[in-house]
Order: structure tokens, then C-alpha cells, then sequence
């Protein structure tokens, strides 16, 4: 029992557990009349906010000559080595490893494929990382 929410939520288990007991076990065989338990588990708005791992929101604009990628990085990214990047032929991995969150990983294509000279790090290297501004600037030579 009790009263307030604890009540309510003893209440809404018991009512639970009831409907899942026999009304009668002679007509059941015996079923539905074991040992039940149940369990309430509450998840707190900070827990699920602290511990959901959110992809950033970015742009990507293609011009003549190079694709452009601009990301929205999230609060919780304090230094450049929260930032790992990786970039393909098509594709652009942004690792994103916050201390107090967990790692997220978002692999973003670019549409069209890119040309880095058979060097992606270096390309990775010039991007443009304002944190600041909580924001990652990349751009890369279209193949022609």
C-alpha cells in the first residue's frame, strides 16, 4: 500500500499481477498460479539525458570544385581530441568521444566522391574545428 505515488504504483503492479493469475486453476490446469514478481524500474530525465549518445546535425553542400561539411558539434565536446575523423572516397566518419558521454559515431555521406590525393588524413587534418562556436568545418576536392 502506501499513499501517493508509491501507492499508485504498488497499486498499478497488484492490479497488473492479478490479471495475469487464474481465475481458476481447475479450469487452468494448474497455470497461473505460480510465484509472480514485478518490477518497476524508473529512469530519471537526467539519467536518460546523460546517457544517450546523440548523432550531431550537419550540412552538406556540394560546389564545382569541393563538398563542404559543416557540423553542429554538442556542448559536451570540450577539446579537439573528443574529435576523431575519418574521411573515404564518399563518406566522412565523425567519431565524436565526449569524457562524460558516451562515444557516437556518424558516418555522413557526401553525395558525390571526393578526391584527397590518396591522402585522407591530410584532408582531415585541415578541417576546421571551433570550439567556441561548438562547430567542425570540413571541406574536400570533388573527383572530377
Amino acid at each position: 500500500g502506501g499513499s501517493g505515488l508509491e501507492g499508485k504504483l504498488c497499486k498499478v503492479v497488484e492490479d497488473m499481477l492479478d490479471e495475469c493469475c487464474s481465475p481458476d486453476l481447475g479450469r487452468t490446469g494448474g497455470l497461473g498460479g505460480d510465484n509472480m514478481t514485478a518490477m518497476i524500474v524508473w529512469f530519471t530525465k537526467d539519467f536518460c539525458r546523460s546517457k544517450a549518445a546523440v548523432a550531431p546535425k550537419y550540412k552538406v553542400t556540394c560546389g564545382a570544385k569541393e563538398v563542404t561539411v559543416s557540423v553542429s558539434l554538442p556542448d559536451s565536446i570540450r577539446t579537439a581530441k573528443d574529435v576523431e575523423l575519418t574521411i573515404g572516397s564518399d563518406v566522412l566518419r565523425l567519431t565524436l568521444i565526449p569524457a562524460d558521454e558516451k562515444r557516437t559515431v556518424t558516418d555522413i555521406p557526401l553525395g558525390v566522391e571526393i578526391d584527397t590525393g590518396g591522402h585522407p588524413e591530410v584532408a582531415a587534418q585541415q578541417a576546421r574545428l571551433s570550439l567556441k562556436r561548438k562547430t567542425l568545418r570540413v571541406a574536400v576536392p570533388r573527383r572530377l
